[in-house]
């Protein structure tokens, strides 16, 4: 999420509706395998409910796979900038 959000960024995250998420918000959503933290950029209404087109800021194109409703957890409210390179720091020392 380069430039908006860096390594050692901390972030702080709000739980969000599925129809309260905006374009552009920042949100994080869940796969089987990991929790995500992208951008939407599109937003669509389908029969069965609302996808969510998502970009790392980074990222020169969309994300491959589109989000489901169900699959978003919370929106990013607040960041704290390089706060976390602690936790960096150890994890990469390892």
């Amino acid at each position: 999420m380069v430039p908006n959000l860096n390594i050692g960024d901390v972030v702080i995250l709000q739980k969000i509706k599925p129809d309260d998420v905006k374009l552009y918000d920042i949100v994080e959503y869940k796969t089987k395998t990991k929790r995500i933290v992208h951008r939407v950029v599109e937003i669509q209404k389908k029969q069965d409910g609302l996808y969510f087109i998502t970009k790392g800021d980074h990222n020169p194109g969309n994300d491959h796979d589109p989000v489901f409703q169900d699959q978003i957890v919370s929106k990013v409210i607040f960041r704290i900038p390089i706060i976390g390179f602690p936790a960096v720091w150890l994890n990469f020392s390892k």
